[in-house]
């Protein structure tokens, strides 16, 4: 048989058999089995194998589920049905149990079936070694090998798998699947892989409708409703799987759905009572695959373009019909366009013509070839970890190329209607227009309101909703990231918060309406009262205090917690959900305001063509505009504004049209960003070093809004930074008073100052001479003065910028080599933790390795009350903690 070329066997009856049946069970070579359609008895097979060992790895947890409720019926002497949390269910169903029968049984007699998913053996690899290599040697069949590619954007672990697979397994390999990928583009090449294609002699066709219209999934579930039949509808969309409030609804989701439904008291695990009582089951893409229906129902599968996660392309569409086991009634695909992704909010891009799907196969193929010469000799991740391409075990991520070039496939087959019924009709389907406008669907209110929802978490156990938080927590949504919002996020840990010190505040939920804001402001004084809250950046006032201890205090709340993570936790999604709901600080708010008005582009474009008065105009325009409300700017604010008129006229000068990123909506993210960045520890936001700066969140929140930050946080900044980086490369000592000199010698204030120095530095236009009358009011000898100069003026553009920064990189880095815990490098400062300090007893070093630093309160640069010593630090390790004396 040559490459690729593809070998049809032929069956009689339902379920494989004969020559079909032997090409499953052959493990003598590395095979593709292309099954001609769902349902054949494939995986069914392996399960009954009795000649040896062999592992059955399925993608999603629910395959496994199903399977191993029928554990009894298969043929094989043991199996074992590994997921996490499987060993709770039967001891036989972990890796513990697969040891000891490898160990104990002789290898003549072994008759194992493993079926688990490819997280079990990634995390396997990382703990037993020893048994992962014994599995080596085992016959692995990866069932519903399609999904792997195109599921590697939400679960890098598939394609990490899949490394493993071709790089290290010893056995042969076998992939499976009713619809496989594009060309069979992610099959490896440097494999020699023999295809097959299983087929019913009786194949019969399948009656699928179309339609494009959202409201045609409600039309078609009422419809079937009202005939007495069961609904299984296919969806991603958690607003569908909490819709239909009047029906009797089960959903079987994966994990993150299922924990963003369990404040809508939805999602049950696969039992044999599935069907009784149920009216309309609704399955995530956890269920698309693998997973038997085994009673007759009418079948809706719903692809909403307006994101990736809702797109459900030809192949998913067909194994969601294969689920089905018995009749199907009716059976409609709803592919519900949008012109809009909603996680990106630009026009939604996809390909017209093949020749798009062809030229980014010939990019995958560059990509990988240009991966693998970035992985050669490298022997540690860490020098490589940057790169998502790459697996922690050193290998090129296949999947992760190729899944861009799959989504292209899937929205080519969406977006393009000829291409879309074709691809239907060649997996045998029998296509009609959907057309029921005559059915009225029913009114419905399919809200829930925000006390329901809290009364659904409550009922759920303590150690539910502590596990189910911190997952939400290092999953919160950012950019195209993530999965949970963190308005769930925020109920979920305030229901835990409450469940666990059971505290009255819970009774509030009994009110006929209860506000949020008022319920959370409430819960916020009960945890200040009862708890440690001394790093809580906004104080109350001694009358708050008085009040809330008759309210909510309760003796011996305060052993609960022995750490403060969750209550700080709690502050910083509260802050979240003030940001949301608008309820800021006037200071925040007149910074806000600022920002829509000087930005406001509407107000310049009118003044674009008089250049010699547009200046004047636009200033005079804005004070006014800023009257109304009563906002007086200062002396950096006019420059602020000076600044930022200059940029903008200049942009419209050149024809382009102005994109403003600092609206209402702009800054209220940026506070957003920063809050969940520091709720995870820096684990969770956009991070990027340019020209040895560091850019995140922090770096990105203006001045005026830090005080968003709920948690104390102190700065630790390079006095005078520039300056003293200068005195290293000049070998001078004025670094400190270079400020106040050019202060003296100009008759301004500081922060001009400051401006005019470091705009010196970093202007490559100055002529030497111009520059160095500058530097020579900043107190500079004549010789000094002008051997800066040469190095800052009339040079390339950045030059010297690059070399401060790189100085400052590493200052920065050194100060946070002595600090024994997690910090953040804010440009030419270190951000930390008020309550780490204090907790780890710190004495903050204001002369590290010869250069001077000072500290303030990062949230409203305050003084920094905290104890610090001019005592130099220059010796490698952590700064030593003190002993605090009894007063």
């Amino acid at each position: 048989m040559s490459k690729n070329e593809v070998k049809e066997i032929k069956f009689q009856n339902k379920y494989v058999n004969g020559q079909a049946l032997e090409v499953i069970t052959d493990f003598s070579n590395n095979s593709y089995i292309i099954k001609g359609s769902t349902g054949i008895g494939g995986t069914t097979a392996l399960l009954n194998y009795t000649q040896g060992n062999c592992l059955i790895v399925s993608p999603n947890v629910g395959m496994i589920e199903g399977k191993a409720q029928q554990t009894k019926n298969y043929n094989s002497d043991f199996r074992a049905f590994i997921y996490s949390g499987s060993e709770n269910i039967d001891i036989n169903n972990s890796w513990d149990f697969v040891n000891n029968y490898l160990t104990h049984t002789d290898e003549s007699e072994q008759n194992i079936i493993i079926n688990c998913t490819p997280d079990q053996l990634i995390k396997l690899r990382a703990t037993n070694k020893g048994l992962y290599n014994q599995l080596l040697t085992i016959p692995i069949f990866i069932d519903e090998y399609h999904s792997y590619t195109i599921d590697s954007e939400f679960r890098n672990v598939m394609g990490e798998f899949l490394e493993l697979v071709y790089n290290e397994w010893r056995a042969n390999f076998k992939l499976s699947t009713a619809t496989p990928n594009y060309n069979n583009i992610d099959v490896p090449t440097d494999k020699d892989v023999k295809y097959f294609k299983l087929t019913k002699s009786d194949q019969q066709p399948k009656p699928l409708k179309l339609s494009n219209n959202l409201a045609d999934v409600k039309r078609f579930v009422y419809d079937e409703n009202t005939k007495g039949r069961l609904v299984v509808l296919f969806s991603n969309d958690s607003d569908l799987h909490k819709s239909f409030k009047d029906l009797k609804v089960k959903n079987l989701v994966g994990k993150n759905l299922g924990i963003k439904l369990k404040a809508y008291k939805r999602g049950v695990e696969v039992s044999s009572d599935l069907y009784n009582d149920c009216e309309l089951l609704i399955l995530s893409s956890s269920y698309f695959a693998g997973f038997d229906i085994d009673v007759n129902c009418s079948i809706c599968i719903v692809s909403n373009q307006k994101s990736d996660a809702f797109k459900i392309g030809v192949n998913d569409a067909v194994q969601c019909y294969g689920r089905a086991r018995k009749q199907v009634f009716n059976a409609l695909f709803v592919n519900a366009k949008s012109k809009i992704d909603v996680n990106t909010k630009l026009a939604t891009q996809y390909p017209t013509s093949i020749n798009e799907i062809t030229n980014s196969i010939q990019f995958f193929n560059n990509q990988l070839e240009f991966f693998n010469s970035q992985i050669e000799g490298v022997t540690l991740y860490h020098d490589i970890k940057h790169i998502k391409e790459v697996t922690p075990h050193l290998y090129v991520n296949r999947a992760v190329l190729i899944e861009p070039i799959l989504k292209n496939v899937l929205n080519y087959q969406l977006y393009n209607k000829e291409v879309l019924t074709a691809e239907f009709e060649r997996y045998g389907f029998v296509l009609s227009q959907y057309d029921n406008n005559d059915f009225e669907i029913p009114k419905q209110n399919n809200s829930t309101p925000f006390k329901e929802r809290l009364t659904n978490l409550l009922s759920y156990d303590s150690d539910m909703l502590l596990k189910n938080y911190k997952h939400s927590k290092y999953n919160l949504k950012s950019k195209n990231n993530g999965s949970f919002s963190h308005k769930a996020t925020f109920e979920l840990l305030t229901a835990y918060l409450l469940k666990i010190t059971n505290s009255e505040i819970i009774n509030k939920l009994n009110n006929k309406r209860v506000r949020p804001n008022e319920f959370f402001n409430s819960v916020d004084l009960f945890l200040r009262v009862n708890f440690d809250s001394k790093y809580v950046f906004e104080g109350l006032s001694v009358q708050q205090i008085s009040n809330a201890r008759r309210l909510y205090y309760s003796d011996g709340l305060s052993d609960y917690f022995r750490e403060n993570y969750l209550l700080n936790d709690w502050q910083y999604l509260y802050s979240c959900f003030k940001v949301d709901n608008n309820i800021l600080s006037e200071s925040i708010e007149r910074e806000i305001k600022l920002y829509e008005v000087f930005y406001d582009v509407s107000l310049y474009e009118p003044l674009v063509i008089d250049k010699s008065h547009r200046g004047r105009n636009i200033k005079k325009i804005i004070h006014s505009e800023l009257n109304n409300f009563n906002i007086v700017l200062n002396e950096d604010e006019k420059d602020w504004l000076k600044d930022v008129s200059n940029k903008i006229f200049k942009k419209l000068d050149s024809g382009e049209k102005y994109i403003n990123y600092n609206t209402r909506s702009a800054i209220k993210s940026k506070m957003n960003n920063v809050l969940i960045y520091l709720l995870t520890d820096g684990k969770i936001g956009s991070v990027s070093e340019v020209k040895n700066r560091e850019y995140n969140p922090l770096t990105q929140t203006p001045k005026a809004l830090r005080s968003i930050i709920p948690i104390k946080l102190v700065s630790v900044d390079l006095t005078s930074a520039n300056p003293q980086i200068v005195d290293s490369i000049l070998k001078t000592t004025i670094g400190l008073n270079v400020y106040n000199n050019l202060m003296t010698a100009r008759n301004i204030s500081r922060n001009k100052a400051k401006k005019i120095y470091n705009t010196c530095l970093n202007n490559h236009n100055l002529t030497v001479s111009n520059a160095k009358k500058i530097y020579l009011d900043c107190g500079y000898s004549d010789c000094k003065a002008l051997e800066l100069a040469r190095l800052t003026a009339n040079v390339e553009k950045g030059s010297f910028f690059e070399i401060m920064t790189a100085n400052e990189k590493i200052l920065m880095q050194r100060y946070k080599d002595i600090l024994p815990f997690n910090s953040y490098r804010f440009h030419d400062a270190i951000i930390m933790s008020l309550e780490d300090i204090e907790t780890n007893n710190i004495i903050l070093p204001n002369v590290v390795k010869d250069y001077v630093y000072h500290s303030e309160l990062f949230n409203d640069s305050s003084k920094y009350l905290g104890l610090t010593t001019n005592t130099p630090f220059n010796i490698i390790g952590f700064v030593n903690n003190y002993t605090k004396l009894a007063s």
